[in-house]
């Protein structure tokens, strides 16, 4: 019997649970809990901030798509999931899958983690840099730990930094993580005599 409950315990230790997904398929439009904006400096224009693709999906046709932008200045475009609980979690990572237009373009790719805003920029911590040259312009998928987070709540954004540089599409977001027993948490399981 002993056996059985370890055995059974072990199996709900090793699960990895998603806590988060958007695919971006629910609708014509990014959906309203996440947040778009520009950089500080408010260069480009409002025509060319992230926005819905329904041409260039994985899961189905959607994706999220930022354009390019040739303003003369430094565009950045900010997109910003709602609330990730990941109070229960830990080992907890961010998967999605990307793609670019051109290769080789002086485009910069961020993903930043809040743990108290949604909107304040200064918030935000970049955990990952990448550029044109570490994905292509077919899906790929891109994991990022968050471990750093486990436990915690947090907004994660998508920040494209370019002039006259390069489109993105992500799309099948997902946050994963293992399933903390708070149930069990200070209870001794077992204790032989």
């Amino acid at each position: 019997m002993m056996k059985i409950i370890f055995m059974v315990l072990f199996l709900i230790n090793n699960f990895v649970y998603s806590q988060f997904f958007e695919n971006f398929d629910d609708s014509l439009n990014i959906p309203n809990n996440w947040a778009i904006f520009k950089g500080e400096n408010e260069a480009g224009n409002n025509l060319n901030n992230w926005t819905i693709s329904n041409s260039d999906g994985v899961s189905k046709n959607n994706s999220a798509f930022v354009r390019y932008e040739n303003s003369g200045k430094i565009n950045e475009d900010w997109l910003v999931s709602p609330k990730i609980d990941l109070g229960n979690y830990r080992n907890c990572f961010l998967t999605f899958i990307q793609h670019n237009s051109f290769i080789a373009n002086s485009t910069k790719y961020e993903i930043k983690i809040s743990t108290s805003s949604q909107f304040d920029r200064s918030t935000f911590k970049t955990i990952e840099i990448f550029d044109d040259t570490t994905f292509y312009d077919i899906f790929s998928l891109k994991k990022i730990n968050l471990s750093a987070y486990d436990s915690q709540q947090i907004y994660i954004a998508f920040v494209k930094t370019e002039d006259d540089g390069n489109n993105w599409y992500i799309d099948d977001i997902s946050v994963k993580g293992d399933l903390i027993n708070s149930f069990l948490k200070g209870k001794i399981i077992f204790s032989p005599n």
